[in-house]
């Protein structure tokens, strides 16, 4: 039988992080991500957020504690910029991470095809990134992220630059995507109305070096759908998230 933490996708235990002149950015940080599990880091601009995606996705080395992830499920990144290639196409773009790991041609363009499918860009699939909106943009690098299949998805503030009507879209398809994929994601977010609606758990940090404040699960409904932005259980939780933060709440 698999113990727990052989089932978990990721384990950080008592990880902490200094850069090189000392200043510390994560304070013993405890965190267990469960197979399929949303979970959003909120905090103050500057605490550390964007730090602890990066050590997870082990591009940072932690100064103490340590990360353990299931090697059988692959990472994929997805940064507050789109970070395109400008001179690939849509398909070129997220056929690329296929390209690097050495993936057969034929796999690799269903795999673009399906995924342009799933973030409807199917018929922008020869176009150019200076030739798309900001949040098309964004469901490219999405789709790039997902090329390889991965089990455990960061997200590093990916929707912040985007408006409003966008930014719901998007939101709404990365619930879809995730419900078809089955990967567990990471989510950075300053928008704590954001972090209600896409997560099942919410952990908030305090100022720089991060540690956890408190975690707010948020236990319903299921299946989120439009309507639960403006559901009154969710104003609660909104809330909850302000004060452990220290603020008012909205």
């Amino acid at each position: 039988m698999e113990t727990q933490s052989q089932q978990l996708v990721a384990v950080i235990e008592g990880l902490s992080h200094s850069f090189p002149d000392g200043t510390g950015t994560i304070s013993k940080m405890d965190l267990d991500l469960l197979p399929g599990e949303f979970v959003s880091l909120v905090g103050p601009s500057g605490c550390g957020k964007s730090t602890l995606l990066r050590l997870v996705a082990g591009l940072l080395e932690p100064t103490s504690g340590a990360i353990r992830r299931d090697p059988a499920r692959g990472v994929g990144f997805v940064f507050q910029s789109p970070v395109l290639l400008p001179w690939r196409t849509v398909a070129d773009n997220v056929a690329l991470p296929g390209e690097i790991s050495g993936e057969k041609r034929a796999d690799r363009r269903r795999r673009v095809e399906e995924l342009l499918e799933l973030v409807g860009l199917k018929d922008q699939a020869r176009r150019y990134p200076s030739q798309l909106s900001g949040g098309m943009r964004m469901r490219v690098s999405i789709a790039r992220a997902l090329s390889g299949r991965p089990g455990l998805l960061l997200m590093d503030e990916p929707f912040a630059a985007l408006d409003d009507l966008t930014r719901s879209r998007l939101q709404e398809d990365l619930l879809s995507l995730r419900a078809q994929e089955g990967f567990t994601t990471l989510f950075v977010t300053h928008n704590v109305p954001e972090a209600v609606y896409l997560s099942d758990r919410v952990l908030c940090l305090s100022s720089r070096p991060a540690r956890a404040l408190s975690q707010v699960r948020i236990p319903e409904p299921t299946e989120r759908d439009p309507e639960w932005r403006t559901d009154p259980r969710a104003a609660l939780l909104a809330r909850e998230i302000s004060r452990a933060l220290g603020g008012r709440g909205p």
